[in-house]
């Protein structure tokens, strides 16, 4: 059985998910609004990044992470981490194997 993460926003490709569920599966990233309840599903008080697999370092998943936590509101969260994301060169192009970086808010 497949984990899905709901969390408040999901960051992918440029744009955002507000109050979304987000999983992998064979190598793609699945989003869908949330409309209730759903099995296997954790709940991520933030934000989720998904991020190219072999760029993403724990250098910038610290720094994504302090971005989350110093925000004083989930919009900036969403504006710093979603910058981040565009000038590391973090996207997930067609080649890239995509991983889901947690980023809890406080």
């Amino acid at each position: 059985m497949t984990t899905r993460y709901l969390a408040h926003a999901v960051l992918h490709e440029g744009r955002t998910y507000r109050n979304s569920i987000v999983h992998i599966e064979d190598g793609k990233v699945i989003i869908t609004p949330f409309a209730g309840e759903t099995q296997s599903t954790i709940f991520v008080p933030g934000l989720i990044a998904v991020c190219a697999e072999s760029r993403t370092t724990d250098a910038d998943r610290r720094s994504m992470h302090y971005k989350v936590q110093n925000a004083p509101l989930v919009e900036s969260a969403i504006r710093r981490v979603s910058e981040y994301i565009k000038s590391a060169g973090l996207s997930v192009h067609d080649d890239d194997r995509p991983v889901l970086v947690m980023l809890p808010r406080k």
